[in-house]
C-alpha cells in the first residue's frame, strides 16, 4: 500500500483515477455493501501512511477523504489503526473546512 501511495502521490492522473481505492482499504463498510477492505491490521497501518503521504503530496484530496477518515477514527476495531485515523484527522481538519 505505501508504493501505492507514492506512486499516487507522485502522478497526478493515476491519483485522480485511483485516490478512492486507497481510500476503500481502510472503509470497513456495513454488512452487505461490496469494499476493498484490508481486514489485516498490520498491512492497513500502511493503508493509512500510504493516505497520509497521497493528502501530503495531494491536498486537493482532503475534503474527500475526511468522511472515511473520521469513520475509521471511530469505529476502526485495531488500536493503532485507530490512531492513525485520528491523527490524520487531526492533522487535516482544518484544511477540510
Amino acid at each position: 500500500p505505501e508504493a501505492f501511495g507514492e506512486t499516487l502521490a507522485q502522478c497526478a492522473p493515476l491519483a485522480e483515477t485511483f485516490h478512492r481505492v486507497l481510500l476503500h482499504y481502510v472503509y470497513d463498510a456495513p454488512e452487505g455493501k461490496s469494499t476493498s477492505f484490508c481486514d489485516h491490521a498490520p498491512l492497513r497501518i500502511s493503508c493509512y501512511k500510504a493516505i497520509a503521504r497521497l493528502l501530503e503530496a495531494r491536498p486537493q484530496y482532503v475534503q474527500e477523504s475526511m468522511p472515511v477518515l473520521r469513520h475509521s477514527a471511530e469505529f476502526e476495531t485495531d488500536e493503532a489503526c485507530r490512531e492513525a485515523a485520528r491523527a490524520l484527522v487531526r492533522k487535516y481538519m482544518l484544511t477540510a473546512l
